[in-house]
């Protein structure tokens, strides 16, 4: 199935209803995927990538340029950590549930 027909058929999911209460017409046209929206308060931004990420833990290196990688980070993003890292936690969710890296929308 495409996403467009998940995405159409799990709307369409409603507690209060049985599976013979849908009609599926064979002809059905399916719409278009909504657009995304970025809900995120930083939204996103293209940065030039300067903390090496390590691959197998998805945690970054520690040391940068012989700084640390908090402080790279901070200098970088021009933010602090607990508010840059604080997402950190559905994307290691998202990582573990789709079993790959979430893409830019």
């Amino acid at each position: 199935m495409t996403n467009e027909e998940l995405f159409y058929l799990g709307n369409l999911i409603d507690p209060q209803k049985q599976a013979s209460a849908f009609f599926l017409d064979y002809n059905l046209i399916i719409p278009a995927l909504p657009k995304f929206e970025i809900n995120w308060k930083y939204g996103l931004k293209e940065f030039e990538k300067t903390v090496e990420v390590c691959p197998k833990t998805l945690r970054p290196f520690y040391f940068i340029n012989n700084d640390t990688w908090e402080k790279a980070a901070e200098e970088k993003f021009k933010m602090k950590l607990v508010d840059l890292f604080k997402g950190y936690k559905y994307f290691e969710n998202f990582v573990y549930k789709y079993e790959h890296m979430p893409t830019y929308e």
